[in-house]
């Protein structure tokens, strides 16, 4: 049997990784995929255990790119052989790859079965003797599993189910796997998942066939076979049982060509739930719950919560909202984890607009980004928002109190050193960094009194002044303490004070000339 070249894919784009299993018959061609990462930091944790003799990567990838996955790996694993899958621009990248120890790239846009059959067999031809002789997996096992991901990758052909019909014999079929939510969780998870399973295997070994096809870092998946409806409830228990691992399992089914829709429809929902459900160690089709998808947060109206300085209804929709995204258990992880972390980006941001100290907003913003990032269940992410919602409280409680009251103490030096300045609320609020809507709430609950009327308070006191002195015109008065419309001011100044500026001047006088006499 000839021995097969162990090939590792590493691209940070699904399609990109499905299109390269599926340009050549690997088999056929010596080779055999042995794992799939998305960055350079998975690539690695997977080496020890794939233990590839060549690896496909991209250059431009999150958390670690190729550039130091190539720098990496040649320095811990000097022969396994480099290829880089650049696109166009990435010449800078690729030429400090080759620097790093790389031996050839292919263009993904111009990437074709050739090119990538050629610049393998280039690869092949570095790679030491010693490791050539290696022993690889069975090919009977490769081969099914190439087969049983074909059919669920919808690129399956009428031989392939026949091939497989010829392995897997017993009248019914079901898909079970197992899930962890970070790396440190996915350590051996199959091996852990063989180690509880494979009892009842032995147990049944007459009546039952299984094959364990890897899918990603943190998932992997197995078609079981089973001689009857029964052995399918006994699995299960089996499952139930198990500690530190969830297993999830689809309903049974009779044909392989149902295969493909089970994986679509069933598997691809049930492998959410184990972040929701954290406290089962097996999910099946029928845990999966049936609540209606929730309504869109309304992040509108908690932002206007916040403008107006009701934290705690904006709070208390919050957690409404959250606890019924836990019971409803629609969203994919990354969007459960997305939303919370939005959450965080977004109240941090309006607290640094009312005032509060950035630096320390910002360092309580990524702490928590960062731990939601890496838990483990959807329960964890709750604990993690109830933490920030009492940090926000307490930052708001302690600091409102005195930075508001020092805050509107300012805004009131201001207006009295402007009054006569086209002064707005729009105006001040800019300059002092504050959100309009905020601070008019503030000045209002401070000084039981409005902003504009505060400000003509202010002025129409300054224009007592001027007539009361007499020096000016009144015709110029309302100029000199912030009117532009003369009409306006007698307006304003009529309202506060009950008479014309004229008049107010004629009392004055009159009140003078009596002191006087």
């Amino acid at each position: 049997m000839k021995d097969l070249y162990r090939v590792l894919i590493v691209d940070d784009e699904p399609l990109i990784r499905q299109g390269i299993k599926h340009y050549l018959d690997w088999e056929k061609s010596g080779f055999e995929i042995v794992g799939e990462a998305s960055n350079g930091q998975e690539a690695l944790a997977l080496i020890p255990q794939c233990q590839p003799h060549i690896m496909l990567t991209d250059m431009v990838m999150p958390i670690m790119d190729g550039e130091v996955l190539t720098k990496e790996m040649k320095q811990h694993y000097p022969n396994i052989q480099v290829v880089i899958l650049s696109s166009f621009g990435e010449y800078d990248y690729v030429r400090s790859a080759f620097h790093h120890g790389a031996i050839d790239y292919i263009l993904k846009p111009k990437l074709n079965a050739k090119d990538l059959h050629d610049v393998l067999c280039k690869a092949v031809q570095h790679i030491p003797k010693v490791l050539k002789c290696e022993e690889t997996y069975q090919k009977v096992v490769s081969s099914k599993s190439t087969q049983i991901e074909k059919v669920i990758d919808g690129y399956s052909s009428k031989e392939d189910i026949e091939q497989l019909c010829k392995l897997f014999t017993y009248p019914y079929f079901c898909l079970i796997g197992v899930v962890s939510q970070n790396e440190s969780g996915n350590i051996n998870k199959v091996e852990c998942a063989e180690r509880i399973l494979e009892p009842f295997y032995q147990q049944h070994e007459d009546q039952v066939r299984y094959a364990w096809i890897k899918e990603d870092q943190y998932t992997s998946i197995a078609i079981v076979n089973l001689n009857d409806l029964e052995l399918y409830e006994r699995l299960k228990n089996v499952c139930k049982v198990a500690a530190q691992i969830s297993f999830i399992m689809t309903s049974c089914f009779e044909q392989l060509q149902q295969l493909r829709r089970i994986y679509m429809e069933e598997w691809k929902a049930l492998i959410q739930l184990p972040f929701y459900f954290s406290e089962k160690s097996l999910i099946c089709t029928e845990d999966a719950p049936c609540t209606k998808k929730e309504e869109p947060f309304n992040l509108d109206w908690f932002t206007d919560e916040w403008k107006n300085g009701h934290y705690d209804l904006a709070f208390q929709y919050l957690r409404q909202y959250s606890y019924g995204l836990v019971q409803s258990a629609h969203l994919s992880v990354n969007e459960f984890r997305s939303f919370f972390n939005h959450i965080f980006f977004t109240v941090t941001i309006l607290l640094s607009n009312h005032g509060y100290e950035r630096s320390m907003l910002e360092k309580v913003k990524f702490s928590y980004v960062s731990k939601v990032s890496a838990a483990l269940s959807a329960h964890e992410v709750i604990d993690y928002m109830e933490r920030f919602i009492e940090e926000m409280n307490d930052t708001v409680t302690q600091v409102s109190v005195k930075g508001n009251e020092d805050s509107i103490q300012q805004v009131i030096e201001y207006i009295s050193t402007h009054y006569h300045e086209p002064i707005s609320l729009n105006v001040v609020a800019e300059t002092f960094h504050f959100n309009a809507s905020y601070l008019s709430a503030q000045f209002s609950h401070r000084m039981k009194v409005g902003f504009n009327e505060y400000v003509n308070r202010i002025r129409i006191e300054h224009a007592c002044k001027q007539l009361t002195e007499g020096k000016r015109p009144i015709s110029e008065i309302g100029g000199v303490v912030g009117y532009s419309d003369h009409s306006y001011f007698c307006k304003v100044f009529k309202k506060l004070k009950g008479v014309s500026p004229s008049y107010y001047r004629r009392q004055q006088k009159k009140d003078q000339l009596r002191e006087l006499g």
